[in-house]
């Protein structure tokens, strides 16, 4: 007989969902700090067991976790919104990026911030989630946002570009305040609740960006967050997949 999956391990799943991938490093920090790592690991390797999570290689000799087809399987039934996107698999560009974010949403220390999908916020979104709801596309599903308080913020990984702030970060930005085609994402940035993210390799990097975001300064707060271990991804033209603003 098989055995009932509890209703904790269903909310981690769904974390993990969320956020795209997971690590026993951030699977410690953010849910398990009372676990030693082997015991961390131990958990996870049970979900893998379980065919609940499939494990990849991230870089050098440490692994990702995603969930799997059975795990959004569950997660539907137990009544969790799931994107149809967590099971495909991460190419070089998507691999980096998700972990960046995963990096920006549990940090040591500061505020954590939580994954977070407009089209599934009604009480927010409630023009764009009934759009989405009759079968319109939604217009935000290649970019990724976040929660931190009451905020809703937009998260970018630097590419390393000279002009990637002119070239890429504003124009995106531009695009999705427009006021006739994202009312009510015009609306928070209106109101003093949006913010933007920018994660990047390493503080000069950091100092570069933070520099040229500030001229002109834009309408809304921003932080550059520096994740280290992004230099151990090596992007490739020929393999790296769209960018995933």
């Amino acid at each position: 007989m098989k055995k009932k999956i509890n209703s904790k391990t269903l909310l981690e799943l769904h974390r993990i969902e969320r956020q795209r991938i997971t690590t026993a490093e951030f699977l410690q920090r953010r849910s398990f700090p009372h676990l030693k790592r082997a015991g961390v690991e131990s958990w996870l390797q049970r979900r893998v067991q379980n065919e609940h999570l499939t494990s990849n290689p991230l870089f050098g000799p440490w692994v990702y976790y995603t969930v799997t087809g059975k795990s959004v399987s569950l997660l539907k039934r137990a009544g969790f919104p799931v994107s149809r996107h967590a099971i495909r698999p991460l190419g070089p560009e998507a691999k980096r990026h998700w972990y960046a974010f995963l990096h920006f949403c549990n940090p040591v220390k500061g505020p954590a911030r939580s994954p977070y999908r407009p089209s599934l916020d009604p009480d927010m979104f409630p023009t764009l989630t009934a759009r989405v709801a009759s079968g319109t596309p939604d217009p935000h599903r290649r970019q990724t946002f976040f929660r931190q308080g009451k905020d809703v913020g937009f998260f970018v990984v630097d590419r390393g570009q000279p002009d990637f702030v002119s070239r890429k970060i504003r124009p995106k930005l531009f695009k999705l305040m427009t006021r006739d085609k994202h009312p009510e994402m015009r609306a928070l940035l209106d109101a003093g609740r949006f913010r933007l993210a920018v994660a990047t390799t390493s503080k000069s990097r950091a100092a570069q960006l933070q520099l040229q975001l500030e001229h002109p300064k834009p309408p809304f707060p921003f932080d550059v967050h520096v994740v280290e271990d992004l230099v151990h991804f090596v992007l490739s033209e020929e393999t790296a997949q769209p960018l995933l603003f």
